[in-house]
């Protein structure tokens, strides 16, 4: 037991010699080695000799006043080392007692190192931040900017869309006025059908440019309404018999199959297709003629376009779907873009186009589309062009024109009254609630871009205050969602600008015998 405690303090002994590694220097009065105790060589003090100037071996001691005790950190020895020196000073001898502080000062210096460390990536995090804080402002800047720049794109293309399409309404209308006049001798026929083509060639090229710069914004929506496919096909009918008349060339439109009177789709996207695809096969076509098929079956709509023409050489196949690329070499002329929006139209509609075509023989368009059947009835009977409305069916009905422009004003008062109606005439929303609220007519048609009330406004009106007969909107808007805020509003019917009169006159008839619902 007596034993024990001598080995403890023993090995503390040698546990604290190991650790710190004393060393311990005494000086005279003069401040000269005296001796010292230890082991100076790990210290870097193998030199050291008694009498040495404690100034020139141990510079820390330099300008200090050695009048009390002191202790100095993490002095840096010259082979190294660190320590940790505690200055104890008498007026006879003074000590100088020397602890290992090496590894201390590593882990200092390793942990200061990593501060640093921490400290840049800090910095550099907030000059990060300030930089994504600067950028997202930017980008928000950027984005506000491609906001309005989208919106004053929007009112562009609806802007131009109505600067277009009202004056060729007038040019197409008066022309195909002039063409039925039996005075009109035969070379005034040719020019006039010279002036119709070009006017449908314009109207063509700026239905494409504009659909292309909306597909390419994402401003392009498709609408699925009920849609009369009687109706359409009875339209398209009309379009081009008489179109491809003046080539001598023949228009024949089929049903294969018994198809429902009313399918959901989107019906103005599905007017532009085919009128795209009929109008390049009639384009592209010199003798025979063209044909299309409608056919359902199973919820699809399936639509075949054919024609004699020349066909497509198999090599350019694909190429025509790209935008601005033209194969024909024969003078027609096009901007290239009514294969690829009727493409990009199809693919929105979530259905396919495909093409195959034999040279010298024709070409064969497919469309494919989803229609969901939402009647029962079927037709099935044979398709004619509607005949012009004799002055019996009438009876001399009353119809309220609303329109500002004096060019169309006049072109359809001129078809309407050739036709035996009676007319009144209406310049603006409020003057049209008033005078379809005094004379009460049989039919108004409504131009839907109006000065004082808009044609949106004085239908609502109309509407409210209990008018049940037919409205019928007129605009040169193409959009989808204009056409279904027509109908929301309270219209039987939307015709789009430039209007084909016949079918004015068609619509018309049907309207006037009764074949419309009350809104």
């Amino acid at each position: 037991m007596s034993l024990l405690p001598y080995k403890i303090a023993h090995q503390l002994r040698s546990l604290v010699t190991d650790r710190l590694k004393p060393f311990s220097v005494q000086l005279d009065p003069e401040l000269r080695v005296i001796t010292w105790f230890g082991d100076k060589d790990y210290y870097g003090f193998e030199d050291l000799n008694r009498g040495d100037e404690a100034w020139e071996r141990f510079p820390f001691l330099v300008d200090l006043q050695m009048t009390q005790p002191l202790q100095l950190a993490f002095i840096d020895m010259n082979n190294g080392r660190a320590a940790h020196i505690d200055i104890l000073p008498n007026t006879e001898n003074s000590y100088l007692i020397f602890m290992d502080a090496t590894e201390q000062r590593d882990r200092q210096r390793e942990l200061q190192q990593k501060a640093n460390e921490l400290s840049l990536l800090t910095y550099r995090q907030q000059r990060l931040l300030k930089e994504l804080r600067a950028t997202r402002d930017d980008l928000a800047v950027k984005r506000r900017q491609a906001e309005e720049a989208n919106l004053a794109k929007g009112r562009f293309i609806s802007g131009m869309s109505h600067e277009f399409r009202t004056p060729l309404t007038s040019i197409m209308g008066y022309v195909d006025l002039l063409t039925q006049r039996p005075e009109a001798w035969e070379g005034a026929l040719d020019y006039l059908a010279a002036i119709e083509r070009g006017a449908r060639h314009l109207l063509s090229l700026i239905e494409n440019v504009l659909d292309q710069a909306r597909l390419e914004a994402d401003e392009l929506v498709i609408s699925r309404v009920p849609t009369d496919l009687a109706h359409l096909a009875q339209d398209l009918l009309l379009i081009f018999e008489s179109l491809a008349a003046q080539k001598n060339l023949t228009f024949d439109l089929r049903l294969r199959g018994e198809l429902p009177q009313s399918v959901e789709l989107d019906n103005v996207r599905l007017r532009q297709i085919l009128i795209n695809l009929i109008g390049n096969a009639l384009k592209f076509t010199d003798t025979g003629g063209v044909s299309l098929e409608l056919g359902w079956h199973d919820n699809q709509l399936s639509a075949l376009v054919a024609d004699t023409g020349p066909g497509i050489p198999e090599t350019d196949l694909q190429r025509i779907f790209e935008p601005f690329q033209t194969i024909d070499q024969t003078g027609h002329q096009g901007a290239g873009l009514g294969l690829t929006i009727s493409t990009q139209l199809i693919e929105l509609m979530g259905g396919k186009l495909s093409v195959s075509s034999t040279l010298g023989r024709g070409s064969i368009f497919k469309v494919k589309l989803p229609a969901k059947q939402l009647s029962e009835s079927v037709f099935i009977a044979e398709l004619k062009a509607p005949r012009t409305p004799s002055v019996s069916d009438k009876q001399k009905s009353h119809i309220l024109l609303v329109e500002d422009n004096e060019d169309i004003i006049q072109l359809v008062a001129l078809f309407l009254t050739d036709a035996g109606y009676e007319l009144t005439v209406a310049k603006d929303g409020r003057q049209a609630v008033d005078l379809a609220l005094q004379r009460r007519p049989d039919l108004i048609f409504m131009d839907m871009n109006l000065p004082v009330a808009n044609g949106l406004i004085a239908t609502r009106e109309l509407r409210n205050a209990g008018f049940n007969r037919p409205i019928i909107a007129l605009t040169a808007s193409p959009s989808t969602a204009d056409k279904q805020q027509a109908l929301d509003a309270g219209c039987n019917e939307y015709l789009q600008k430039p209007i084909e009169m016949p079918r004015l006159l068609g619509i018309t008839r049907e309207f006037l015998q009764g074949n419309f619902h009350v809104v």
